[in-house]
Order: structure tokens, then C-alpha cells, then sequence
């Protein structure tokens, strides 16, 4: 999916009505904020930095603000929240007012992060910068170019697929870690090679999606489209040092493409 419009369509009526108030909320909100499609859901970009994401589930919609909810659990006391993530039913959505005060702390948020940043970056040219952040990252390692180093995974019952991959086939789990999308699951399985499994977006049937580990992210990316490929999802930095695309090659295969 390429548009929240289309991921719309494909969820039930009660939940594509709730979440296009939500959207409603949001872009009025944020108006110069840009829609996107983000771990396979519906989100809002603001100045190149993703804002917030929402979402259907089986027997829910989602929105998720991020780590801000934990100042308004007053106001939440009648949602089920957990890791910046916070849970409502269709005839039940998110007052409005609620909508904007976690988005306006969202991008207070995202301007003290950058704000921070800048203070500590090296104020003296001739000094080694140390890493300012100790979030993963992505080193580009010449020899591995070309390679399929992550597989993406979605399945209907990601805990079962994760159970059967770590007793079969010897897979090494790490710690999962909350997406909008819901957990994503860590893997290894070489030494150069891993991945995740997640849950299936809305409609989807489960799959796999393999990223090829590229020098260059965007460079590849528009490679890949000046030889015939169709755009699937733009760049996008996923953390710091990484950034995704995904395109379609001739004959209907999507490709993911993974580097700086």
C-alpha cells in the first residue's frame, strides 16, 4: 500500500470511519504535516521526522503518539494504552481535544530531541565526534552488497511463526520491540543475515519481503527505478544511519532495499 487512502479500504466500515476522524484531527492539527505510509500503517511526517501513526487491528483501532502518553494517563484512564501506543473501539474513538494535545506534545517532543542535539554536538571541529545517540547503527559493509541481509515476515500469528522458526529451523530470537504495527520480532540466522516478523497488514496474505543490504539507500532506490522497477515506498530513515525503500521489479517481485 502506497497511501493511507488505500489502506483504508481495505480495513472494516466501523474502523475506516473512526480512523478518517482521526485523520481529520491530525491534518488539522498539524495542516503543513505530510501523510505516509509507515511500518505498513497510516502516519503523519512533519519536517522530515515521522509524527505519529494509526491503525486498524483485529478488534481495535490504534493510535500511536509514542512515549508522550505517559503525561496524560489521566486523560487515558479509559483506554487501554502500552508503549506509546493507545487502543479504541470504533464507537468509542479519542475526544478531539485529546487528538491535539497529544500531537502538539508529540512535536514539543520531537523539537526538544532536536533541540538537545544540537547542544551536544562537538563545539570543536578538530575533535573526533562521538555518537550522539545510542540507538543501533547501520555500518555499510562493502562486502555484503548485494546481499539479502533482512527478510521481513508477516504472518497471521506472529508469536506462533517465531515459536516454530526458533525450534525448526534455530533461529536467534532478540528482544521484540513495539512498532505501530505491533511487536516486531528479531532474528538471526547467520552472522550477516537476520530479520523480523510482524503481523499481516489488513487484507494482506502473509509473506516475506527480502531487503538487499545497497551502499546507498536512495541512489538505489532511483537505480532501481530508471531500470524499470515500480515504486513501492519511498526512502525512509528508520533509524539513525538506516534508511528503507521498496520497489518492484519487472515480473511483480517486490525488493526491499537496506543502507545508509
Amino acid at each position: 500500500m502506497k497511501t493511507i487512502d488505500e489502506y483504508l479500504a481495505t480495513v472494516p466500515d466501523d474502523q475506516r470511519a473512526a480512523l478518517e476522524r482521526l485523520r481529520r484531527i491530525i491534518r488539522a492539527a498539524v495542516p503543513r504535516a505530510e501523510e505516509c505510509i509507515s511500518y505498513q500503517v497510516p502516519a503523519f511526517r512533519l519536517d522530515g521526522r515521522m509524527l505519529v501513526w494509526f491503525g486498524a487491528a483485529k478488534k481495535h483501532c490504534s493510535f500511536f503518539p509514542g512515549t508522550v502518553l505517559a503525561s496524560f494517563k489521566r486523560e487515558l484512564r479509559d483506554f487501554s494504552t502500552s508503549k506509546g501506543t493507545v487502543r479504541f473501539q470504533p464507537d468509542r474513538p479519542l475526544p478531539a481535544t485529546l487528538v491535539r494535545k497529544l500531537v502538539k506534545a508529540r512535536i514539543a517532543r520531537l523539537a526538544a530531541t532536536s533541540t538537545s542535539r544540537r547542544a551536544t554536538m562537538p563545539k570543536k571541529p578538530t575533535r573526533k565526534p562521538r555518537a550522539r545517540s545510542s540507538k543501533p547503527k547501520h555500518v555499510p559493509t562493502p562486502g555484503l552488497h548485494g546481499w539479502i541481509t533482512h527478510t521481513d515476515i508477516s504472518s497471521r500469528d506472529p508469536a506462533a511463526t517465531k515459536a516454530w522458526c526458533a525450534k525448526v529451523l534455530g533461529w536467534t530470537f532478540k528482544p521484540s520491540f513495539p512498532t505501530p504495527a505491533g511487536e516486531y520480532h528479531l532474528f538471526a540466522y547467520s552472522a550477516a543475515g537476520g530479520g523480523g516478523i510482524r503481523t499481516c497488514d489488513p487484507g494482506d496474505a502473509p509473506g516475506s519481503l527480502p531487503y538487499v543490504h545497497v551502499a546507498d539507500a536512495q541512489a538505489a532506490y532511483d537505480a532501481a527505478l530508471r531500470a524499470g522497477a515500480e515504486p513501492v515506498h519511498p526512502p525512509e530513515r528508520v533509524m539513525e544511519g538506516v534508511t528503507v525503500a521498496v520497489v518492484r521489479a519487472p515480473g511483480g517481485v517486490a525488493i526491499g532495499l537496506s543502507g545508509p
